[in-house]
């Protein structure tokens, strides 16, 4: 297996919304370390992983007001296969948070599963007709 392999497979499965199947993804012991505006956290194992999907970025993926769900306004993955990380860019246009920026690190293990994953979200002000990533900001 690859490393941009791995990737796909578990951003195939993060988009089916299986949240025990994308666990299996993840080594017994994975570290995941969230920031979210500059509030860190830092959660252990297949059950920390699970608690930092359900209780965060899944929530900021599947936000809705008055009808309109979150959208997927740009992505990119990256796969560095010499070091067995691949990283995950999206930014995204929430109803409820703004546009947020959303930068996620894997590291692999030797068996290609996440043995670290770092999340970064930034949320920008909805402002001047900031519509997401690469947009002019004119007013």
């Amino acid at each position: 297996m690859s490393t941009r392999e791995a990737i796909d497979a578990l951003w195939v499965t993060f988009g089916s919304g299986d949240l025990d199947k994308l666990i299996t993804h993840y080594a017994e012991n994975a570290v995941a370390t969230f920031t979210r505006d500059g509030a860190m956290q830092q959660f252990h194992g297949r059950d920390g992983v699970k608690s930092m999907l359900t209780n965060n970025q899944l929530v900021l993926l599947s936000e809705e007001k008055d009808g309109v769900k979150t959208a997927i306004k740009q992505q990119k993955v990256v796969a560095v296969e010499p070091s067995k990380t691949a990283v995950v860019h999206l930014s995204i246009d929430s109803p409820v948070s703004g546009i947020c920026e959303i930068q996620d690190i894997f590291v692999f293990d030797d068996n290609f599963k996440v043995k670290h994953i770092i999340v970064y979200i930034a949320t920008v002000p909805k402002m001047l007709g900031f519509s997401g990533a690469n947009t002019d900001v004119s007013a």
